[in-house]
């Protein structure tokens, strides 16, 4: 008696819990949102957020009045900030971000995003994952000549650079930019329309190094290109 007492007493808890639980409407998560457009680890950017139609589920919707406070950024996009979201319709939203995350990026570094259940007219949450890249910087045009003088073998080289994110600051000069080798020639820089053109007279190597110092651009880190070669570096 006492045992089918201490029973009934056990399920009655036991549903008691599951009633509580349904009261209190637990939200589930959904994946069916994608962000368009790469994502960098650091500075100003903007990107759409798509809804999209999972295979058997339902796409997200998102609500007019939606703001930066119904978006949830974490893992490696932890310390990155939504300055504005524009609602372009129920199904595309603009976001503008800002901010350097705690990882560098690349890497296979994941980040998340979340729309909370405030901003969405669609049932649940709705998250999806988002590859972070790390500082990039692009050769958009090389040029080098090989000509010979007092029996040395000396280069004309040169490289225009430009970031995919990101900006060369007022630093990006002779005092923050060197040679890695000063001894290989001289280094001659200019900054016009946010493209930065490195040449290297009377070089005694094709593929000098050049070494850029943080405060150089906004990516705020320190790094070396090869110049006289197309390339893509990545940090």
């Amino acid at each position: 008696m006492k045992r089918s007492l201490k029973t009934a007493i056990s399920l009655f808890l036991f549903l008691s819990f599951i009633a509580v639980l349904a009261s209190c409407g637990i939200i589930q998560t959904y994946e069916n949102i994608a962000v368009q457009g790469e994502v960098y680890s650091f500075g100003k950017q903007t990107i759409i957020l798509n809804s999209i139609l999972p295979e058997g589920g339902n796409a997200a919707k998102f609500k007019k009045d939606i703001s930066a406070s119904d978006i949830k950024l974490s893992d490696a996009l932890e310390g990155k900030n939504i300055d504005k979201v524009t609602f372009i319709d129920e199904y595309n939203l603009e976001l503008e971000l800002s901010g350097n995350t705690k990882s560098t990026g690349g890497d296979g570094a994941i980040g998340t995003l979340t729309v909370l259940a405030g901003g969405l007219e669609s049932k649940g949450k709705s998250t999806c994952h988002v590859k972070l890249n790390g500082p990039t910087i692009v050769t958009e045009s090389a040029y080098s000549n090989r000509f010979t003088a007092r029996d040395l073998t000396l280069y004309n080289v040169s490289s225009t650079i430009s970031l995919p994110m990101g900006e060369f600051t007022d630093k990006a000069d002779a005092e923050h930019i060197r040679l890695a080798d000063p001894n290989l020639g001289r280094l001659e820089i200019k900054l016009e329309n946010g493209k930065l053109t490195l040449s290297i007279i009377n070089c005694l190597s094709a593929e000098p190094s050049v070494i850029f110092a943080p405060e150089t651009t906004t990516m705020g880190i320190e790094f070396s290109i090869c110049i006289g070669v197309y390339d893509v570096y990545s940090y």
